[in-house]
């Protein structure tokens, strides 16, 4: 996340999850703190956005990390 960032906007996402998932990610690598699961799900918490990932935020959110390729693969996707 970082460069990548700059080329995106809410409405590339066809899912809304999916775009605040982004924001969440976008948020804690500006603040310097750690992009993982746990610290968006965390932020999407205290945010009150947890809810909007589904019945199972906590794993739907695990799952999504793990299908989603790397940054580093941005352009390429």
């Amino acid at each position: 996340i970082g460069a990548q960032a700059a080329g995106f906007a809410g409405n590339d996402f066809h899912d809304h999850p999916h775009m605040l998932v982004f924001g969440a990610c976008v948020g804690l690598r500006e603040r310097g703190l750690p992009v993982g699961p746990e610290s968006v799900y965390l932020t999407l918490v205290q945010a009150g956005q947890a809810a909007d990932l589904g019945p199972h935020p906590a794993a739907e959110l695990a799952d999504l990390f793990d299908a989603v390729p790397t940054g580093a693969n941005a352009r390429y996707f």
